[in-house]
C-alpha cells in the first residue's frame, strides 16, 4: 500500500493517544484514533456547544479531557506517530472497514491519473459499493479492468472501486477541498468503460439479467457477483432468470465456482452447445 506520512512526536506539554471506538487505548502497533491532551488543550468553541460535545471528550476511566482530532494513526517502532487517513472518510463495506483517502493514494500514484475522489455509493435496498472518481492526466485513462489490475497490486480485494467514473475536473467547495456531495451520480456518458468489449451476446444478456438483480447499472466482464452484492438468494433467483432467457439450467455450485460474468456466460455457452446437439 501507499505509505502514509509520519506525523513526528508530540510536542513538550502535549500527550497524544491512539483511542478506539470506547476510548480504550488501541493494540500496541494498531490503528486507533488521534486524541490530544495536556496544557494546550482548549476548554471548547466559542459559542458553538455542539461541536464542542463532538471534539472534547472526558475519558471514564481518569478523567482525562481530550480533544477528538478525527485523524487515524498509528505508533512507528521509533516513537514517531503516522497518520492513516481520516475517520469521516473511513467506511464499512461488506463487514470491512476501509480508509478512502488510502484508495484515494493508491489511485494518484497509477499512471494517467491527475487527481481521485473515493465515495460510497448504495444501489438497491443492501448493497454498498466503492465508486471512484478520476480526473485523467494529459486527456487519457486507463481502462477499468486495468485500473482495477494494477490496484490489486497495492490494495486488498475489497478495497478495489466497482465503480470508475470520469470528470474533467472535481467540483470543490469554497476552502478549496473536493466537495463530495456534488460528485455526480455515474451514467453511460462518464464510467469508465473496460478495455475490451463483451464480444458475445450471452455476455450483454446476462449483464441485463445481473444488473437488474444486483441494482447496479455498469457491469464488466471480470466482475464478481458476489463482490457486487450478491448472495446464495440471489444466486437462485439468477439461474431461475438464465433458465427463463437461455433455456439452460444453470446449477448454484457453477455459479460460486464461476462468479464472474465472463464465467457464467461461457457456462451458459457450454450448456447451449450442448442442449443443441
Amino acid at each position: 500500500m501507499p505509505e502514509s506520512p509520519s506525523i513526528g512526536r508530540p510536542i513538550e506539554g502535549a500527550q497524544v493517544y491512539l483511542l478506539d471506538e470506547h476510548l480504550q487505548e488501541a493494540a500496541a502497533g494498531a490503528e486507533g484514533e488521534i486524541y490530544i491532551g495536556g496544557a494546550g488543550v482548549a476548554r471548547g468553541y466559542l459559542n458553538q456547544p455542539e461541536l464542542t460535545a463532538s471534539r472534547f471528550v472526558t475519558r471514564p476511566n481518569d478523567g482525562t479531557r481530550l480533544y477528538r482530532s478525527g485523524d487515524l494513526g498509528c505508533w512507528n517502532a521509533d516513537g514517531s506517530l503516522q497518520f492513516r487517513g481520516r475517520t469521516d472518510q473511513q467506511v464499512k463495506i461488506r463487514g470491512y472497514r476501509i480508509e478512502c483517502g488510502e484508495v484515494e493514494a493508491a489511485l494518484n500514484s497509477l499512471p494517467g491519473v491527475q487527481g481521485s475522489a473515493v465515495v460510497v455509493l448504495e444501489s438497491g435496498k443492501e448493497h454498498r459499493g466503492l465508486c471512484a472518481y478520476l480526473v485523467p492526466e494529459n486527456g487519457g485513462l486507463p481502462g477499468r479492468e486495468e485500473l482495477r489490475q494494477s490496484l490489486r497490486m497495492l490494495l486488498p480485494e475489497y478495497m478495489i472501486p466497482e465503480q470508475f467514473v470520469r470528470l474533467e475536473q472535481m467540483p470543490l467547495n469554497e476552502n478549496g477541498k473536493i466537495d463530495r456531495r456534488s460528485l455526480p451520480l455515474p451514467n453511460e456518458r462518464t464510467v469508465i468503460p473496460n478495455t475490451v468489449e463483451p464480444p458475445s451476446p450471452i455476455e450483454s444478456g446476462l449483464r441485463t439479467v445481473l444488473a437488474a438483480l444486483l441494482h447496479v447499472e455498469h457491469i464488466d466482464r471480470e466482475d464478481d457477483f458476489f463482490l457486487l452484492g450478491g448472495h446464495s438468494f440471489i444466486a437462485a433467483q439468477l439461474i431461475a432468470r438464465i433458465r427463463d432467457r437461455f433455456g439452460v439450467e444453470l446449477s448454484l455450485r457453477a455459479v460460486f465456482e464461476n462468479p464472474t460474468l465472463a464465467g457464467m456466460a461461457e457456462q451458459i455457452e457450454q450448456r447451449m452447445t450442448v442442449t443443441a446437439r
